[in-house]
């Protein structure tokens, strides 16, 4: 089957037109596969003739939309498109954008032809009702008409002529009700809606942060027995959000989200029971956690499970990784030192002797930054030979980070966002946390953009939708959703609910109950 539109536009008004597309797709139903638009991505294939291809969709599809700028009607080709259209007898709905007006139109095949204002609510409801009709569009009246809204206070549409650039539009009050919706909704035990406040007031982003109010929502969600707020909740508790980090918090949440077959929660239960954190260590316990996450296809199980499974399985190999040692080999003293960290075999974790070998890697003539940021990660997390000491685990974390470790260089900042062993400086925090995410570092990444849209201003909305946007192209849930409020709330840019909705899908298809959640409450 063919595509059912064919949408005619000159390539000057590629953003626009994306634009238009996305409300159709979003707001009426339409399989973006049956739209035909040489602007959007893949619809040409490369090294092929396009014009051939074109007058075989103008006379294959069931309807032309075009989109009529001062561009348009300045494209030859575009007004070839035009004639084509016309002389095939399509049905054809002509879409006019500001300052266009119908005299314009005098010397086109579209004089004496009712034409259709992109910016009026009337005429892109005739738009809507026609395609219903022609069972283009599904109907669904209330979807088109949230999208209708949304697509048109997204701001006037201009065409590329146009020197009048859309500004941010302020969705304050909106917002401020739908706050205030949610926290209705939540006194009246709507589970959803207090998982929802409780992320939202944790995070900051789209409200000032509060996190004790953020714990008590999710902790009434998780009370009642919702897995992905336990999950959230012992995320919280790992952090430290209130202070120190509460690793037995954590493990008890953790628990309750994996046992209700959360599947990150598995995951994230294997790695506490793997490195004792707020529980005995028990490597088999650890194993058979990320068995489990594996086998409900997370993937992110697969590399420690492996590891999991091969400390289990090690047996007099350590031996000669200490006579390396012995001679000073620092990799042997690095790779020793994990394998005591970790415990081997049947052999349980010494804490004391994987510490001083850590320290021999470390030494200057050595100067093995892994090491350091491992002897970082021993004083972070309290590893039996001493108390948790936050001021010894940054000053092995910055030793490494400042040659480039980049695990370390995220610890440093994130040590110095909370104040761990050190003054809180969130100046340094947004330092460290960009060199890292300059190197790629997804989680830092989404860190500093969320310390940037913590700001509440125009220039920090805008810089956390740059490092959002690069987390975006590493395929990071968390930046999809987080991008996607900053686009539904027009917060450092142009509102864009069509897009906004497109960013939530993509956190949701990866499993983000977040944007399960906001989709469903759309």
């Amino acid at each position: 089957m063919g595509n059912r539109i064919f949408f005619s536009h000159a390539s000057a008004d590629k953003e626009l037109v994306e634009r238009v597309v996305d409300f159709f797709v979003s707001s009426m139903d339409i399989q973006r596969r049956e739209i035909f638009c040489t602007s959007l991505k893949g619809t040409l294939p490369p090294g092929k003739e396009f014009i051939p291809r074109i007058k075989q969709e103008i006379a294959g599809c069931k309807v032309v939309v075009m989109l009529i700028t001062q561009a348009y009607l300045e494209s030859p080709f575009c007004l070839a498109e035009l004639g084509a259209a016309w002389a095939l007898n399509q049905e054809i709905y002509p879409l006019t954008v500001s300052p266009v007006t119908y005299k314009d139109l005098e010397r086109t095949p579209l004089k004496g032809i009712q034409c259709l204002d992109l910016q009026s609510e009337e005429d892109l409801s005739v738009l809507y009702d026609s395609f219903v009709k022609s069972e283009i569009a599904e109907s669904n009246e209330l979807l088109f008409r949230k999208g209708l809204h949304q697509f048109l206070a997204g701001g006037p549409a201009h065409g590329s002529a146009s020197e009048e650039q859309p500004g941010i539009i302020d969705h304050a009050e909106e917002l401020k009700d739908y706050i205030k919706g949610l926290e209705d909704q939540a006194a009246k035990k709507d589970v959803q809606a207090k998982f929802l406040l409780g992320c939202i007031y944790s995070e900051g982003i789209l409200v000032p942060q509060d996190t004790r109010k953020g714990i008590e929502y999710l902790r009434e969600a998780a009370d009642n027995d919702d897995p992905a707020a336990q999950y959230r909740l012992s995320s919280l508790y790992y952090r430290g959000v209130m202070g120190e980090p509460d690793f037995d918090k954590a493990f008890q949440w953790e628990k309750k989200a994996a046992d209700n077959r959360y599947v990150p929660a598995m995951e994230g239960l294997a790695w506490l029971y793997r490195a004792g954190l707020g529980c005995e260590r028990d490597l088999e316990k650890a194993k058979y956690w990320y068995e489990q996450a594996a086998e409900y296809g997370y993937v992110g199980a697969y590399s420690p499970l492996a590891a999991t499974c091969e400390t289990l399985l090690l047996d007099d190999a350590v031996k000669w990784w200490e006579k390396a040692a012995d001679l000073n080999d620092s990799y042997a003293c690095y790779h020793l030192g994990k394998l005591y960290k970790d415990g081997y075999g049947k052999q349980k974790p010494n804490y004391q002797k994987a510490a001083d070998l850590f320290r021999r890697a470390s030494e200057p003539e050595h100067n093995q930054v892994e090491a350091q940021y491992e002897l970082g990660q021993m004083y972070y997390l309290g590893y039996g030979f001493v108390g948790r000491d936050f001021k010894e685990a940054l000053r092995w974390f910055q030793s490494a980070a400042e040659t480039g470790q980049v695990d370390s260089q995220y610890n440093t900042a994130y040590q110095y966002q909370y104040g761990l062993g050190v003054e809180q400086n969130v100046d340094a925090a947004i330092e460290w946390y960009e060199k890292a995410a300059a190197h790629g570092h997804a989680l830092s990444q989404v860190d500093v953009a969320n310390l940037y849209a913590s700001l509440h201003t125009a220039a920090g909305y805008e810089k956390a939708r740059h490092w959002y946007e690069q987390a975006c192209e590493q395929n990071c849930f968390k930046a999809y959703r987080k991008l996607g409020d900053l686009y539904f709330w027009g917060l450092g840019c142009q509102a864009d609910r069509a897009k906004a909705l497109r960013y939530y899908r993509k956190a949701a298809e990866q499993g983000d109950d977040i944007a399960k959640a906001k989709l469903g409450m759309v």
